[in-house]
Formats: structure tokens, C-alpha cells, sequence
């Protein structure tokens, strides 16, 4: 072979020359180049033989060092940390046949020849280290030789014991029985399980909590357990806690309440009701009670039930009014019947989306005043200006101001005060419209700070913990201070709620003002009859399925359905309304 030239390869560690058998090959390592064979320089060079390897040799490599590994205390001294300390051995790589002729080198890491698992233990025991040995991680560690520091012992921590339960002993208010018959049709009469104690019946029972389990350090030392919370009971009025503190028992009849004021305080109470135990007629007259009421049967044409607390009727509602300060419940049906609950707030909840519009019409009609010049705002302007820009502010106006002249009792003066300010804005308003001539005086702007501020007002206090529920509702008018719960469907309902609006069924005719949103299993009908479903700013619209002619309107964006949809979610992103 040509001096200088040749084919070779690396295999398994080894320089294999190629050529003729018979060849004799000279390798001559060039200025700058150290060749070793068999751990020796070739400093002259040397003569092999074709396609005979020369033995693998690994090269130098640096000496290990006095450890094979490490092992600390983390700084908390709850665990041990164990870090390998390989050594690096050189060797050449695999390569094809190349020319002229190419070494490459690759670095391994190995363990150090005194690493094992043995020494990593008696390292652990050198600091101390007796209990929460994990030795699957010093294995690996020990086989896999990783980069980071392992931890390879730590504290078994203590288990704190269970806390102490309250177990109620009486039924859950509003559980509906099962409402399908056997042939699959709905039984509407089904009525739900209203709670409802007497004097002796246990209420609950106080569950101790339970000691904990202990934990040991990585030195061997116990950690002690901290034992579960006690749960502490508090009898409030017609209960009373027995000697032994751990039964409460009912000393009054009524309705039994469970007040959570912790995961470990709880306080209990029965509400004292009046109980009407025969439907509510002509013959009964009208029930009024400062606190709950209770009707095991219905509430007939005519008559009216008003409670300063929960009014919970067992039958159903036909073309009557029911009233609860606290909530209603209603186990049956309602009919062309007005269910409003919360007080002042119901009455705020159903002013406040008339008010909001208000709101917005008079500043638009001030913004466009503003535009005017001073000696062109006469009132024939303004009344042109309304009647073509803004035809729904009259109507607005005098619903409102009608409203406002009609609140519950228990209404703040304050409120009062500026609710008045509706009042004459109503009757300025009438004036511009049927007088002509003359110049105005009228000060929109401040209407419109006025209105902006009575908004914020009765948006806080048109909020309160008293919700509405029912099993299906026709022709109803239900105003809440929070939510609105529809087991059934609702049919040509007006529905406002300054909380959410759920109709387990359809939502078929009518409005629903939900403030945080409405949910329903179905909007609309093939028939069309107009529904519309309304919710705030920050509300969402949720729907399975909606039928043309449905409209939603979420804050100021309107949209209306001509084909059917399905899986709805409609919401404001961005100040624009999407349906996905």
C-alpha cells in the first residue's frame, strides 16, 4: 500500500487496516500526533498487518478521584441528599471506512470502582441516617450514575388524625321523589321532602375526631401526630346540646337549619313556622307571618302567602301570589301566580335591567344634546330627537318611576331619596313631550350622573341569599334576590333573578333575566313563540338546544336565532357577543 495512503475503520474500539492480505502497512503518525498500540507510543511508527485489528486500547484517562459519591443533610435536616462522582473513561468511536483515514473519541461516564450501594449506606449512617432509607433510589442511583443529587432518605411525616363530624340526622330540604312512571310519562303532582322536626327529635350527632398517626425522622425519632380538630356544636334557638355534648336534639316544632360558620364550627337552630296543615282558599284568607310558613297543601285562586322568612309550599300555586323574604319553595306546579322572594332585593332585581337601560338612553340623548348648539335646544328639538332616536325612553321612563313609587317595605330612606329622582325625571319628560315652544332647562348630565349612581346602588342591594325553586311554572311572574330554579319547564313566564336563572327543561315564550346567567336544557319551539333570555355583562348563556326566533341579549349585544342551534354558550369576549 502507498506510503501515506489508506482505508480504515473503528470497530468496537479497534483500528482494522483494509487492503491486500499481504500487504504489510506502516501507520506513521504525523507531526503532532501520539498513536499508542497496546498502550505503548509508537513513536516511529510500526508495521501491520492488513486486516488484522490492532487490540482495543482505551486511552488516557483522568485518575478517579478519593470518593465514589457524596452524602449531605438537606438544610431542613428532614432528608438526604446522594450525589455520584463518576469517572470518565476515552475511547475510540465506531467509524466507517473513510480516506484519508478519521479518529473520533467519545467520553463515558462510570462508576468509580469503590461505588456501591453498601457504601451509600454506610455513608447515610456516617451522618446518622437510620429510618426513610428509600433503597430503590440509591439502586438506580447507584446503576444509573445521574447528574442532579438524589434523595435518597427522608422523614416519614405524621398523619393528623380525622376532625370531628357532624352527622345530620334530618333530610335535605327540596330532595324531589322520583317523578317518572312506568310508561315513561311525567307525574307533575310528585311533591318534594320538606324537613319539618318536633320536640325531642335528634337533629344531629357529634362525631370525635380520631388520634393521628405518628412519623419518624430520618434519625430515627418520633414525630408525634397532631390529633383531628374537635368539632364544636352550637345550639342555637329551639335546640338544645345534650350533657354529654354530642347529641342535639329539636326543643321546638319547625323547620331545622344547619348555620356552617367553619369546617369545625356548626351551629344549628329550628326556625320556628307557622304550619298550615289544609290548602290556602277563600275560606282560610290570606297568611302573613313574620317568619317561615309552611303549607302542606296548595295556595288556591285569589289568595296570598307572605313570609318574612322561607314560605315552602307542599302542593301547588294556582293564580296566587307567594312571598318569602328568605325563599320559596314550591313542590308542585305554578300557574299564572307571582313567586318573588328576597324582600326589597327581589324588587331591586326586577328594577334594575329597566333602570340599566334607563341609564344607557339618557346618556346617549345627552350625548346627542351635547352635539347641539345652545340656542337650537329648544323643547321641539329635544322632543324630535327622542321620539326618532330614542322611541322605548318614555315607556322606560314611566315603568321605572312607577316602580320606584312602589317599593317594599324595609327600603332605605337614603334610597328613597334618590329614587325620587326617577319620579321627576318622569314628569319633566311628560312636559317636554306635550308642551311646544320654549326654551329647556333641563339638566341631562346631571340625570345621567344621578341614574349612573342609583344603578350602582341598586345593583348592591339587589342581591340577597333567597332563592326561588319550583317543579314547572305557566304564565309566572317570579322575581328573586338570587336564583331561580325550575325542576320542569317554564312556559310564557317573565322570570328576572339577580342571581342565575336554571330551567332543568324548556324555556318556552316569555323573558328570563338571569344577572349571572341562565342555563336550560331547551329555548323556544318549533311553533316560535317569542322567547327572549337575558343576562349582564359578565353573565353567561347556556343552552343544549334553541329553536328560531329566540333572542339573546347579553349586556348591550343582541342576537336572534333564525335557525336552530345547539350546545350554546353565549358570552361577551372582548365587548362582542359569541355564541361557541
Amino acid at each position: 500500500m502507498p506510503e501515506g495512503q489508506g482505508q480504515g475503520k473503528v470497530v468496537n474500539g479497534a483500528i482494522l487496516l483494509e487492503g491486500d492480505p499481504q500487504d504489510k502497512v506502516k501507520v506513521v503518525p504525523p507531526e503532532g500526533v501520539k498513536v499508542l498500540l497496546g498502550g505503548v507510543a509508537l513513536e516511529d511508527g510500526a508495521e501491520l498487518e492488513v486486516g488484522a485489528p490492532v487490540p482495543p486500547v482505551e486511552l488516557p484517562s483522568p485518575p478517579a478521584g478519593d470518593k465514589a459519591c457524596e452524602v449531605s443533610l438537606a438544610p431542613d435536616r428532614h432528608s438526604a441528599l446522594l450525589r455520584i462522582l463518576p469517572v470518565f473513561a476515552f475511547r475510540l468511536a465506531d467509524r466507517p471506512a473513510e480516506h484519508p483515514l478519521m479518529l473520533h473519541v467519545t467520553v463515558e461516564r462510570r462508576p468509580h470502582p469503590d461505588l456501591s450501594r453498601e457504601l451509600v449506606l454506610a455513608y447515610l449512617a456516617g451522618l446518622g441516617v437510620v429510618a426513610g432509607i428509600d433503597e430503590a433510589a440509591v439502586e438506580a442511583a447507584v446503576g444509573e450514575l445521574p447528574d442532579e443529587p438524589v434523595t435518597v432518605a427522608q422523614d416519614v411525616p405524621p398523619q393528623p388524625g380525622e376532625p370531628g363530624q357532624l352527622e345530620v340526622a334530618f333530610g335535605e330540604a327540596s330532595r324531589a321523589k322520583s317523578d317518572v312512571r312506568r310508561d315513561g310519562s311525567m307525574e307533575w303532582r310528585t311533591t318534594l321532602e320538606i324537613p319539618l322536626v318536633h320536640p325531642g327529635d335528634l337533629l344531629a350527632r357529634v362525631i370525635p375526631p380520631t388520634e393521628g398517626t405518628p412519623g419518624r425522622s430520618i434519625f430515627g425519632k418520633d414525630l408525634p401526630a397532631p390529633r383531628g380538630k374537635e368539632m364544636v356544636v352550637r345550639a342555637g334557638p329551639g335546640t338544645e346540646l345534650g350533657a354529654d355534648g354530642t347529641q342535639v336534639r329539636a326543643t321546638a316544632e319547625g323547620l331545622p337549619l344547619l348555620l356552617r360558620q367553619g369546617a369545625s364550627l356548626s351551629r344549628l337552630e329550628v326556625k320556628r313556622a307557622f304550619v298550615q296543615n289544609a290548602n290556602v282558599s277563600i275560606a282560610t284568607g290570606n297568611l302573613s307571618f313574620a317568619d317561615d310558613i309552611v303549607v302542606n297543601g296548595s295556595v288556591q285562586q285569589d289568595t296570598k302567602v307572605v313570609a318574612g322568612g322561607r314560605a315552602v309550599i307542599h302542593g301547588e300555586v294556582d293564580r296566587a301570589l307567594v312571598e318569602g323574604g328568605q325563599g320559596v319553595e314550591v313542590s308542585g306546579n305554578a300557574f299564572s301566580s307571582t313567586l318573588q322572594s328576597g324582600g326589597p332585593a327581589a324588587c331591586f332585581a326586577a328594577m334594575r335591567p329597566k333602570l340599566e337601560r334607563l341609564e344607557q338612553e339618557v346618556a346617549a340623548l345627552h350625548s346627542a344634546v351635547a352635539e347641539e348648539a345652545a340656542e337650537s335646544l329648544t323643547t321641539d328639538r329635544l322632543r324630535g330627537l327622542v321620539l326618532s332616536e330614542h322611541p322605548a325612553l318614555p315607556r322606560l321612563v314611566v315603568e321605572v318611576a312607577k316602580e320606584c313609587q312602589g317599593l317594599p317595605a324595609g327600603t332605605d330612606e337614603e334610597l328613597r331619596r334618590e329614587m325620587a329622582v326617577i319620579a321627576s325625571l318622569a314628569k319633566r319628560l311628560t312636559e317636554v313631550l306635550r308642551v311646544a315652544g320654549g326654551v329647556l332647562d333641563w339638566d341631562l348630565g346631571d340625570t345621567a350622573a344621578n341614574l349612573s349612581h342609583l344603578t350602582d346602588t341598586v345593583r348592591l342591594l339587589g342581591e340577597a341569599p333567597a332563592t326561588v325553586a319550583v317543579r314547572y311554572a305557566q304564565g309566572c311572574t317570579i322575581v328573586s334576590g338570587n336564583d331561580v330554579v325550575v325542576q320542569g319547564a317554564a312556559f310564557n313566564c317573565q322570570i328576572t333573578a339577580a342571581g342565575t336563572v336554571t330551567v332543568r327543561g324548556t324555556i318556552r315564550g316569555g323573558t328570563v333575566r338571569g344577572e349571572k346567567g341562565i342555563q336550560a336544557q331547551e329555548a323556544g319551539s318549533k311553533e316560535a313563540p317569542r322567547t327572549t333570555l337575558e343576562t349582564g355583562m359578565a353573565g353567561t348563556i347556556r343552552l343544549a338546544s334553541c329553536w328560531p326566533g329566540v333572542t339573546l341579549l347579553v349586556g348591550p349585544e343582541r342576537y336572534r336565532f333564525t335557525a336552530p342551534g345547539t350546545n350554546i354558550h353565549a358570552r361577551l369576549v372582548e365587548r362582542k357577543l359569541t355564541l361557541g
